[in-house]
């Protein structure tokens, strides 16, 4: 849709892609599998006291297993759009504002020779040179960490040696 704002405008192209995105809010598509979550979220409350929210089931805090406070968030970059497009809205000149919103639409295609590596995402990275151990052992089970003459069943954060 943001690639057609040059065709429809750029106004146009941002209102149709954020209509797309806030169908999870208006129309959701899978409704019984969200109230199925929320009854095995009680259940487990009632069985053994396993806290999956904050406000709901007073969990610490939402990064300790608090799931219900995390099963609604968006998979994609609706929030960064959101914040975004009101900043292409005042940009100075329709020129501006579709340039924007191309760069955005291929934002992973770096145009003919180039190339696009996600570094955060091993599936999206083939050009990113990897230790062996993260291919062959990428559980570290047994590549040593420095130090130690076996590896260890805790990792450094990140599940990285050292």
């Amino acid at each position: 849709m943001l690639n057609t704002a040059d065709k429809i405008g750029a106004d146009a192209a941002m209102k149709q892609a954020m209509e797309v995105y806030q169908r999870v809010d208006t129309a959701p598509t899978e409704p019984a599998l969200r109230a199925k979550i929320e009854q095995d979220a009680a259940d487990l409350f009632r069985l053994i006291g396993y806290q999956t929210s904050v406000a709901k089931y007073h969990a610490k805090n939402p990064e300790r297993g608090a799931i219900l406070d995390w099963v609604d968030r968006p998979l994609n970059n609706r929030w960064w759009l959101e914040d975004e497009f009101p900043r292409i809205t005042k940009m100075g000149t329709e020129q501006e504002k579709v340039a924007r919103l191309k760069t955005i639409a291929n934002w992973e295609d770096p145009g003919p020779g180039g190339f696009y590596d996600d570094v955060g995402n091993v599936a999206k990275s083939p050009h990113v040179l990897r230790g062996g151990w993260l291919n062959e052992d990428p559980e570290m089970t047994k590549t040593p960490l420095p130090g130690t003459a076996h590896g260890r069943a805790s990792r450094a954060p990140g599940g990285c040696p050292g």
